[in-house]
């Protein structure tokens, strides 16, 4: 993951620039995204993939178009950014909320609690925020979270509700094809919804082998250890299935 430091030496090269151009280049979404994917070596349709059509990231990096706080994220996170940085500066009003709302329901499904996070459903199928954009995928998360498992678990909907969150994202979805992909972050999240739905109904090698690819799949993407992200989701899921500890032994 870049410092600013090493982001600022990244940005500048040798040339001497001033303090003005240092903030604007720290600040300003089009020279970020154009500066460091050119110096990440990626190519705008490689950013591009599983986030937004090429068009936007042309569009961002010339400053025709502001992106909003998921596309920004997930563009940061694949040029090896931590976009917290520039969380106040990107994210409105809404996405805020939104943000806070999906951290909220993540707290309630890391301690198995299926009738909050029922109600937070409830609560947000009556919030328009919820009805596009990221407040449909942090939707659409919660609800396949909530059928495919626990009091509500439904595997039809679960299914249906992963498979509908990871086609928003890439609408030819197909799990043999995910090696060949550039996942972003929440590429990789919506998938790793999908694994809890096949563990859950009993489909634990299929998890299992999703699961593997998925971390192979980070690891070229990323050129990074995916041990703090899905090593942990995969050992969380580990320990509540006996069946599923024998498969990964």
């Amino acid at each position: 993951m870049y410092t600013c430091t090493r982001m600022t030496d990244e940005l500048v090269g040798t040339r001497t620039i001033t303090t003005g151009e240092i903030v604007l280049a720290m600040f300003n979404a089009n020279i970020l995204v154009r500066e460091l994917r050119k110096a990440s070596g990626l190519t705008q349709e490689q950013v591009a993939e599983g986030i937004c059509s090429r068009q936007t990231i042309s569009a961002i990096e010339k400053g025709k178009r502001k992106p909003d706080w998921y596309t920004f994220s997930n563009i940061m996170r694949k040029l090896n950014i931590d976009p917290a940085l520039y969380y106040s500066d990107i994210a409105s009003e809404d996405e805020v909320y939104i943000i806070n709302q999906a951290n909220a329901g993540n707290k309630l499904i890391s301690v198995f609690d299926y009738e909050g996070i029922r109600l937070e459903v409830e609560k947000m199928e009556q919030d328009a925020r919820f009805a596009e954009g990221l407040g449909y995928q942090v939707l659409l998360s919660m609800k396949t979270i909530l059928y495919s498992q626990g009091l509500h678990m439904n595997t039809e909907l679960a299914y249906k509700y992963a498979m509908e969150y990871i086609r928003l994202f890439r609408p030819d979805f197909e799990v043999e094809k995910i090696p060949s992909y550039h996942l972003s972050y929440d590429n990789i999240n919506a998938i790793n919804r999908l694994c809890t739905v096949y563990q859950h109904s009993g489909e634990h090698e299929k998890a299992i082998e999703i699961y593997y690819t998925l971390i192979d799949n980070f690891e070229r993407v990323y050129q990074a250890d995916i041990g703090d992200i899905l090593w942990r989701m995969r050992l969380r899921a580990c320990s509540e299935s006996s069946q599923w500890n024998k498969n990964i032994v």
